[in-house]
């Protein structure tokens, strides 16, 4: 008697990794070679990674390719510091990490302090965020 194993079926292997993870890290250091446009109408600029969710989220996905993504957007963050313009609005610029679903990660930049306070209020019964020094340690996990 056979015996179909289910789970074998299920495992495919993750094709073009080194071409997608590349692209998205060119399309990050694209975005970040000059400060984006100061916009007082919106409050902020962001940016979310250039890669598909399908595959960026695939449980599949390495941690090594996780950790490159999220380094690169610390490292896309710490550019644009370097690039921020000197003006009397208070300009903050920030990496958001979604951990598990790496996909709605995100680099903000915010002009002005309101639209920097009230993002961090999501204490409702649609959102809950958690303060990741309360919780856990990023570099350990």
């Amino acid at each position: 008697m056979r015996v179909l194993n289910l789970n074998s079926s299920l495992k495919k292997k993750v094709r073009g990794q080194k071409r997608k993870v590349k692209s998205m890290i060119e399309g990050i250091n694209k975005e970040i070679v000059k400060f984006p446009k100061i916009d007082i109408e919106n409050g902020y600029w962001h940016m979310h990674l250039p890669i598909e969710q399908s595959f960026i989220d695939l449980e599949k996905i390495s941690f090594k390719i996780r950790r490159l993504c999220i380094q690169t957007i610390i490292d896309g963050v710490e550019n644009l510091i370097r690039l921020k313009p000197k003006t009397e609005l208070d300009i903050r610029v920030i990496a958001f990490i979604n951990l598990p679903a790496l996909w709605y990660s995100e680099i903000i930049v915010f002009f002005g302090n309101s639209h920097y306070e009230g993002y961090f209020y999501r204490n409702n019964e649609y959102q809950k965020w958690i303060l990741l020094e309360e919780t856990r340690d990023i570099l350990k996990e």
